[in-house]
């Protein structure tokens, strides 16, 4: 009601045991089924399962039945997880490989893993984008979504000694770019959740850090058709102010002449917040559009706003017009 969003999806983490699970499986697909049934028919949400390797060969048939009873859009994955056998590598070829096959049998392309951000939830090192090279080039076929772009703040010091390196440094993200640049891969997307919200409010006290990693990306052949739109905004509230800031956002002609770097154009910027995303689950954005100008929550959108009641609520950093921060 907030903000400019008009489709979303909705995630979750693993458990061992769904009944421990505060959002698992079937109630992410029961609420996505909820909200476009209200829509009155309108495909507003969809949903990930929950996929987890760790959990060894009964997690095939629970592959199984979220795919063809829930009828899940793609899977989300936390290789960092401790459940189970504990954390994973996607390209372990005795152990991960078994549920690519799977899910490629199951006719589900698109999988969502958990990289960078480890929270203190998961195992650190297997929250590094390194195992991403061979399982991308194994199964070209799948869509590796790579959420939060594997950015990670990886410490103060970590972040001078890859700066002293390589100026354009941003902490796990280059890793994964120079993966896709040295393999070519056209298989690999670059999810912004939590990491535009954090490269854009301030991190390290300068813009400099999203102007690198956007341009970055752009210059990898075909770059701007890998970037995900997320805001994670369980965390972050309304995603308004993500929304807008990324409207405002450029990469500086500066830095562009520094580092060679492509500029954010309007057509980038349409496929950076859905346009990319809704190629790969299959969307017809033309017919979305339509129906979703005349559903059942655009009307109740509609009248929200004759008295809304806004919670645009960020906390951090903030651009000021003359330049300072507050």
């Amino acid at each position: 009601m907030d903000s400019d969003t008009m489709m979303a999806i909705i995630s979750g983490v693993p458990t061992s045991q769904w009944n421990e699970n505060i959002l698992p499986p079937d109630k992410m697909v029961h609420t996505r089924n909820a909200i476009n049934k209200l829509a009155g028919g309108t495909q507003r949400m969809i949903s990930h399962g929950l996929l987890r390797p760790n959990m060894g060969a009964p997690e095939f048939e629970e592959m199984d039945r979220q795919a063809k009873n829930l009828k899940i859009d793609s899977w989300k994955m936390y290789p960092g997880s401790k459940i189970g056998a504990g954390p994973y590598w996607l390209d372990d070829e005795k152990n991960t490989y078994p549920f690519w096959e799977r899910s490629r049998k199951l006719g589900i392309k698109n999988v969502c893993i958990h990289k960078g951000l480890p929270l203190g939830l998961f195992n650190e090192e297997h929250c590094h984008p390194r195992d991403v090279e061979k399982a991308a080039k194994d199964f070209p076929d799948i869509n590796f979504i790579i959420y939060h772009s594997g950015w990670h703040s990886g410490g103060a010091s970590a972040r001078r000694e890859g700066a002293a390196a390589n100026p354009q440094y941003i902490p796990w993200c280059s890793e994964l770019i120079e993966i896709v640049k040295k393999n070519n891969l056209k298989n690999v997307y670059f999810e912004l959740g939590s990491t535009w919200n954090i490269l854009s409010g301030g991190y390290g006290g300068s813009d400099m850090p999203a102007m690198r990693f956007f341009g970055q990306v752009l210059n990898l052949p075909g770059g701007e058709d890998h970037f995900i739109w997320g805001t994670d905004s369980i965390w972050g509230g309304s995603p308004q102010s993500q929304i807008e800031r990324f409207r405002r956002f450029q990469i500086s002609d500066e830095v562009a002449e520094k580092y060679g770097y492509k500029k954010l154009t309007p057509e980038i910027k349409a496929k950076v917040f859905g346009l990319n995303a809704a190629k790969l689950y299959k969307i017809d954005v033309k017919a979305q559009r339509k129906a979703i100008q005349a559903d059942k929550i655009a009307e109740i959108r509609e009248e929200y706003l004759r008295s809304p009641r806004p919670s645009n609520t960020q906390f951090g950093w903030v651009w000021r017009e003359r330049g300072n921060r507050a």
